[in-house]
């Protein structure tokens, strides 16, 4: 009877444990230049000279993930944004950005796992009438993938409001390439300018870890018929 309880309280703690460690990591990154710091768990790209090293997750741990610019970057700020969606939703993030009227915007991250998937959201704003939209193309080890989101045109936001506030693009399940690597790029859809404010990265726990919590589940079921 001693022995089967052990068990069982060693299975429940396996589980729990696994179930801790399977918890994603969250990297947050502000792409403005005239807001100064972000509040809070933030990665500023203009503030480490547009090039992010062992970047922060949002709960201050320092990471293996960089950022770097593989072409020129245009910011600006002051975009007349009010509000954006969770987790974009503090003014120092959202109201400033990377801008292109021409060229591609493209960086990459590096110091990625090849045993995990990125989700990557983009957030984009700008206090326009005209309709504005940008594409974003997102490239791992797979075929690039292109997303698109208007950042601006009259009322987009609700009455008298012409930026976006509640949209954004999501990518999910992005794998890296051979490298550890993942590219993004910021391209003109319409509207003659494209956008990009702030960015979430979710790290998605390895498969490997749900194995070990169906192990742990199997614990449990013989501990049962042993009794």
């Amino acid at each position: 009877m001693k022995n089967r309880h052990m068990l069982a309280v060693w299975a429940g703690l396996l589980v729990t444990g696994l179930v801790g460690s399977a918890s994603a990591d969250v990297i947050l990154v502000d792409f403005g230049n005239t807001s100064g710091t972000t509040a809070g768990n933030w990665n500023n790209s203009n503030l480490s000279g547009y090039t992010l090293t062992d970047m922060i997750d949002t709960d201050g741990n320092t990471t293996t993930y960089d950022l770097f610019f593989t072409t020129a970057v245009g910011q600006g700020g002051n975009w007349g944004v009010t509000a954006a969606p969770s987790p974009f939703n503090v003014s120092s993030a959202y109201n400033d950005g990377l801008f292109t009227a021409a060229d591609t915007i493209s960086f990459t991250l590096s110091g990625l796992s090849a045993s995990e998937t990125y989700d990557l959201t983009m957030f984009a704003s700008r206090d326009a009438t005209g309709t504005r939209i940008t594409d974003y193309t997102v490239t791992g080890s797979g075929a690039p993938v292109i997303l698109s989101l208007q950042t601006s045109g009259t009322d987009l936001g609700g009455v008298g409001i012409n930026h976006n506030m509640a949209s954004t693009a999501n990518f999910s399940g992005i794998a890296p390439d051979v490298n550890n690597q993942i590219t993004v790029s910021i391209d003109i859809n319409s509207g003659g300018f494209a956008y990009l404010n702030a960015m979430q990265i979710t790290v998605v726990p390895e498969p490997a870890s749900l194995s070990f919590l169906l192990l742990g589940g199997l614990v449990l079921r013989l501990t049962r018929r042993r009794k």
